[in-house]
């Protein structure tokens, strides 16, 4: 049996919604203890939520699952449902203000991507040659046609430069 399975990461859309609730809950302590300590309870749990995904190329199918502590929620679907694998630079973002800072960063994700352009990241990587050959193997077992949002960039960057000349 062939499986990929991603790294189990921090869900961040839980993440702040439980810091949200525990502090609502350090707020009402004076109000209701009993309840205040179920919201910081709730918050916890909502706070430890991890995600991860499981391709399983024998079955053709996915699961992309939340880990809220020991529950896993999730369910699977069709490979049918994926179009391709897409291999690009990680780089995130802050909003300050008005004002956009991008931070960058030396890392490299495989994921995978639905019909509805979500991107569910099966892997990273610090190499680009490891990301390209976890890639190139991953496209071979699966079967699916590979995006390469590296390559895509070199060559904007390469036209750019032609037509500034």
């Amino acid at each position: 049996m062939t499986k990929f399975k991603s790294r189990i990461q921090p869900t961040f859309k839980f993440f702040y919604i439980g810091a949200v609730i525990i502090t609502v809950g350090i707020c009402a302590f004076s109000v209701n203890i009993l309840g205040a300590i179920l919201l910081i309870v709730f918050g916890i749990f909502l706070l430890m939520s991890l995600s991860s995904v499981v391709v399983d190329v024998d079955a053709s199918r996915i699961k992309t699952f939340y880990l809220f502590l020991f529950f896993k929620v999730g369910r699977w679907q069709s490979l049918k449902k994926f179009t391709h694998l897409v291999i690009g630079p990680n780089s995130s973002s802050q909003m300050i203000g008005r004002t956009s800072t991008k931070f960058r960063t030396d890392s490299y994700s495989v994921s995978i991507l639905s019909q509805e352009n979500k991107l569910f990241e099966l892997a990273e990587f610090t190499d680009i040659e490891k990301a390209q050959k976890f890639l190139k193997e991953a496209s071979n077992q699966i079967g699916l046609p590979i995006i390469d949002k590296i390559e895509i960039m070199k060559q904007r960057a390469k036209s750019e430069r032609a037509k500034r000349r």
